[in-house]
């Protein structure tokens, strides 16, 4: 994202959970960064230390303490998701990581163009949102306290973009919640969370770095930057009767790991498949996840996502697939998709995308 006018750090890139605009980047002097890093002085008695002596005094002071209570300051966190110690944006300079909001590099078409790798879990926010939630005034207090710069009536928004299950039977969202010891605001926390968090922010990058954003043509005689291939992937393969296909879960499968490979012949040829894509991309000089034939030489072609050609194509991974969760169904081992083909999809896309601004400040 950082783009001086060097060469990039990177030929290409593989970018899992989430992208650039995921979860909140906040200014390194936000408010909750700020009382964060209070109360992990407090934990290490440094609280009335003078501001130019804290990182000497940081420095001085054993690894296990510093662990001990940053652990426990992010556990006092962790309910609300709110994790301390996050990629923060550190301001123009000529050290900074994050200069600028990741989504003004984007708009402002300033970031490195390279060859992308990236995709979501179908159920990326199961494994992190509360369990117990039965109400729909708790599930919008998630969002509230989550984040308190959305206002109230886009809070109402997210109450009808993803339908309440608790007197609306028809909902996508209902289950038989009992029968696995949650509440009937589960499924509808999984989804909305893993929408903010992962999967609109995956999909942001594919429709940044694909050329679909309508950028303005540069008045000088420069033009603008060519896009750089994007391959864009949904993983849904059922790791867990709760969870489903839950964040993370796909890591053993690319990298061809025994405990998918033994499970069952579907799953070894999943991961195969998975492992032969991955280290093509890797390998191949353009980053193309089909141009090194290895042990899948037949293995259908994973088309480029080109949103700028109206050409928003996915790689599915697993879908119906359940083995690793105790069923038997094997599903579809890799179909070829449209993205965001669903209304409620582009909706939620666009809600989510136009409020990036709200959590990079």
């Amino acid at each position: 994202m950082k783009n001086n006018g060097s060469s990039p750090l990177f030929a290409k890139a593989i970018i899992e959970s989430g992208g650039p605009t995921a979860r909140a980047v906040y200014h390194y002097d936000n408010p909750l960064h700020e009382v964060q890093f209070s109360e992990l002085l407090e934990k290490l008695e440094l609280s009335s230390t003078p501001r130019a002596e804290i990182l000497s005094r940081l420095r001085s002071l054993p690894v296990s303490s510093i662990k001990a209570a940053s652990e426990q300051i992010f556990e006092s966190y962790n309910p609300s998701l709110r994790w301390p110690f996050q990629p923060c944006i550190d301001g123009p300079s000529e050290d900074s990581i994050i200069p600028m909001p990741p989504i003004e590099a984007l708009l402002n078409n300033t970031y490195h163009h390279i060859p992308i790798l990236t995709g979501y879990n179908t159920n990326e926010g199961s494994i992190f949102v509360p369990k117990t939630l039965d109400k729909v005034g708790s599930f919008l207090d998630f969002f509230h306290v989550l984040l308190p710069n959305l206002p109230m009536e886009d809070l109402s928004v997210i109450d009808s973009l993803y339908p309440n299950p608790e007197y609306n039977l028809d909902s996508p969202y209902s289950f038989n919640n009992d029968a696995l010891g949650v509440g009937n605001q589960f499924r509808r926390l999984d989804k909305a969370y893993g929408d903010y968090a992962y999967i609109s922010p995956v999909r942001q990058t594919a429709y940044f770095a694909s050329g679909e954003h309508p950028y303005e043509q540069p008045l000088s005689n420069s033009s603008l930057p060519k896009p750089a291939p994007v391959y864009l992937y949904e993983y849904a393969v059922n790791s867990s009767v709760l969870n489903g296909a839950a964040h993370g879960s796909q890591y053993p499968f690319p990298a061809y790991a025994t405990q998918v490979v033994d499970k069952s012949a579907t799953t070894k040829e999943i991961a195969g498949l998975m492992h032969a894509y991955w280290t093509s991309f890797i390998i191949s000089p353009t980053g193309n996840p089909n141009a090194i034939p290895g042990r899948y030489p037949t293995r259908t072609v994973w088309p480029e996502y080109k949103g700028g050609e109206g050409k928003r194509q996915k790689i599915i991974f697993g879908r119906g697939n359940d083995e690793i969760a105790g069923g038997k169904e094997k599903g579809v081992v890799v179909e070829i998709e449209e993205d965001r083909k669903d209304n409620i999809d582009k909706e939620a896309c666009d809600f989510w995308w136009n409020r990036v601004g709200l959590w990079e400040s």
